[in-house]
């Protein structure tokens, strides 16, 4: 699992969801949590590790964020320095499987909504050992 050091951006446009995540990043050791309200405050945030490296080595992130109106999975995998970034993505409350999506617009982890901690924790072990077996 990624290191309790690691960089975590968690953005999510519903309050309760993203105090959701943060509590239980924290709950497993995680200190390095920053919160972002939308997509433009996480762009902003992201923008300040273009200087060559990454500010975040993880996002995790409600679907409309990534996929919706805002594009903002989009943007990460189009941009030379954050398209390997790992990306989690929490689905539609109460939806069992990913709405159809651009195939193209990959992501390391789906997680259901209401997210557990067990599902949260799976799907970081399971991330980190995909970047580092690559």
């Amino acid at each position: 699992m990624f290191s309790p050091s690691a960089r975590i951006l968690v953005i999510d446009t519903a309050t309760e969801s993203r105090q959701r995540l943060i509590g239980q990043l924290a709950d497993v050791g995680f200190r390095q949590v920053t919160p972002a309200e939308s997509d433009a405050v996480a762009w902003e945030l992201m923008a300040k590790g273009f200087g060559g490296k990454q500010a975040f080595h993880v996002v995790i992130c409600d679907w409309e964020t990534a996929y919706g109106k805002a594009g903002l999975l989009e943007r990460i995998r189009a941009h030379q320095q954050l398209k390997t970034m790992a990306v989690l993505v929490v689905l539609p409350a109460g939806a069992k499987t990913a709405p159809a999506h651009p195939a193209h617009l990959t992501v390391q982890a789906l997680l259901p909504n209401p997210t557990r901690l067990a599902d949260l924790v799976r799907s970081l072990k399971h991330t980190d050992s995909e970047k580092t077996a690559a």
